[in-house]
């Protein structure tokens, strides 16, 4: 079966199963209460660990979220909606107490700033990574104020990878403070900073953000890579919903754990599956990375069309193995079997991903692809 065949099968699949989702997905929320020496408080944060979360050995990026008692839910349903888009992550819904005190530093409240942001920056992030399967990506998103909180946790924290800054505060002493933290920015790991602005904002707001993104890329020192994106007909209470989702998209348009479209061309063109290895080799380097599952399931497709079963059976068993509670690896797997005509093989993996998907998600067109090929195989037996 041709891998575009394959990916347009599954998108097919998982476009119904998007359809029939259950209501325990859409709702899914775990609180977790962080005591804070800096804030002297217990603090309770929201968190959505990606499906089958607990069965898996994936490691994640983490997605933070200033205001999070807003936007929590609404990029919990961007990553559940745009399966396809984004890939798994641990998404953490920062909430404050005080909101204008907690992310800008005002002169008579900055003690209280500076306290929340070591409690963001350095207790969230290491019960995160203590408690959760993190691969050392972490973004960070805000919005006004939170957009000033993000810039200056990049800047500050060389754990923060990436930022989504929308419509930031940046006035006065505010953009003082942030081309003060520009200017003692060390150099380390390249970063990424998405900036974005409502068409009808404040025309302050749109200047000091035009300034910002012009400096930094004027500065190749600060080894981060800026851009600065206008929202037509938007205003600056709108701006932060379609600010998360082209923040995003632009973050995973090239994802260094996934393998691009490009570099599966030439895995084809040049028959070369070194591509594949060599990439993750390389990231594993920086981060704690597994591939995907889609990733794992193209690879042995690959072996597959090329008529490598054995390998193709290698990868689909190491894909089992990685991501046990999906029914589509072992389909997969048992599709291996049939093309090397173990049959009695392929026929317990058909079975295998079919008890998975009545189990799990319990798709019916999932579980009627499943059961067609268990009749298929049985019939080759007689």
């Amino acid at each position: 079966m041709k891998l575009q065949s394959i990916h347009r099968r599954m998108r097919i699949v998982l476009f119904f199963m998007i359809l029939t989702l259950p209501n325990k997905v859409l709702s899914q929320k775990i609180k977790i209460k962080i005591k804070s020496r800096y804030l002297n408080e217990t603090r309770t944060i929201s968190v959505r660990l990606p499906d089958n979360y607990e069965c898996s050995k994936s490691t994640y990026p983490v997605i933070l979220v200033t205001d999070g008692d807003v936007l929590f839910d609404y990029i919990k349903g961007l990553f559940v909606y745009n399966w396809d888009l984004y890939p798994n992550a641990i998404i953490v819904g920062i909430n404050q107490a005080e909101r204008d005190k907690e992310l800008v530093p005002k002169k008579q409240t900055e003690e209280i700033h500076k306290n929340f942001f070591k409690y963001v920056n350095e207790e969230l992030l290491n019960e995160l990574a203590s408690n959760y399967r993190v691969n050392g990506i972490n973004i960070i998103i805000g919005h006004s104020f939170g957009g000033y909180f993000s810039i200056k946790s990049l800047l500050k924290n060389n754990n923060i990878n990436y930022a989504i800054s929308i419509s930031p505060t940046l006035w006065k002493e505010y953009g003082n403070n942030i081309y003060n933290e520009f200017s003692q920015k060390q150099i380390t790991n390249e970063s990424v900073l998405y900036l974005g602005v409502a068409e009808n904002d404040h025309n302050q707001i749109k200047n000091d953000l035009s300034k910002l993104n012009k400096y930094v890329k004027e500065n190749r020192s600060f080894n981060i890579k800026s851009s600065l994106e206008e929202y037509p007909n938007e205003d600056h209470n709108s701006s932060i919903l379609i600010g998360i989702r082209k923040g995003l998209l632009s973050f995973f348009k090239n994802w260094p754990t996934k393998i691009s479209e490009e570099k599966w061309d030439n895995i084809y063109k040049q028959k070369t599956p070194s591509i594949f290895h060599n990439h993750f080799e390389n990231l594993s380097n920086k981060y704690k990375v597994t591939p995907s599952e889609d990733d794992y399931n193209s690879l042995g497709y690959f072996f597959l069309e090329n008529n490598k079963i054995n390998k193709a059976i290698e990868i689909f068993k190491l894909n089992t193995k990685t991501h046990p509670c999906s029914s589509n690896v072992y389909d997969s797997l048992a599709e291996a079997y049939e093309a090397s005509n173990q049959n009695k093989k392929a026929i317990f993996y058909y079975k295998k991903a079919l008890e998975i998907e009545i189990n799990g998600e319990n798709n019916k067109y999932a579980k009627q692809q499943y059961t067609e090929n268990i009749k298929r195989m049985k019939s080759k037996l007689k």
